[in-house]
């Protein structure tokens, strides 16, 4: 499932998720990254892998969104967060785009939402909903007809098996089996 990226592309973040994902935009896709950006507060450098890391609030006077795609990669370790900077960076007007990797297997999908990453060796199978902001690292698989719901992580080696159903805000770990059929609740305690 290639994924186009017709407007260059601005990465909310500038910590170890983000700059990962600097990397597979730039090494597995056509996308064309410009610039970081993160909340005033907490810009620690001018520059990150030769591109300028700059302030959030102002973002627009550089990089407007009628010009300008953006990606958020803030991790996965205070889920609530994630969602909550998920809807703030997208009241701003930009559109948010996937990230497929080229060396995932991503076939006849329903649908899938806005800010979803698929790492390479990742697997989702057709007929499967995919909402927004989730994260499917290397060697998760989602089998046939599953449904997953927004700003959730599925680890290393994750197997959600055929006509599941994951809420919103679940993790996922490593190596973790989910039979087919089952349902995830969304997450209300995972902070």
């Amino acid at each position: 499932m290639p994924v186009d990226y017709p407007k260059p592309l601005v990465i909310f973040g500038a910590g170890p998720f983000s700059e990962l994902m600097l990397h597979h935009f730039r090494e597995d896709t056509g996308a064309e990254v410009v610039a970081l950006t993160v909340d005033r507060d907490y810009i620690g450098t001018s520059q990150l892998h030769g591109l300028p890391v700059l302030a959030f609030e102002d973002l627009e006077n550089t990089f407007p969104p009628d010009r300008y795609d953006l990606f958020f990669a803030i991790g996965y370790k205070r889920m609530r967060d994630r969602e909550r900077m998920f809807h703030r960076v997208q009241s701003r007007g930009y559109k948010l785009v996937n990230f497929v990797s080229s060396h995932s297997l991503v076939q006849g999908l329903q649908g899938m939402g806005d800010n979803n990453v698929v790492i390479g060796n990742a697997v989702i199978e057709p007929y499967c909903m995919i909402g927004h902001n989730n994260i499917f690292w290397s060697g998760a698989v989602v089998c046939h007809g599953s449904r997953v719901g927004n700003h959730n992580f599925l680890a290393a080696g994750t197997i959600l098996g055929g006509d599941c159903q994951v809420g919103d805000r679940c993790f996922l770990g490593f190596g973790a089996t989910v039979l087919d059929k089952v349902n995830i609740a969304r997450s209300e305690e995972h902070t």
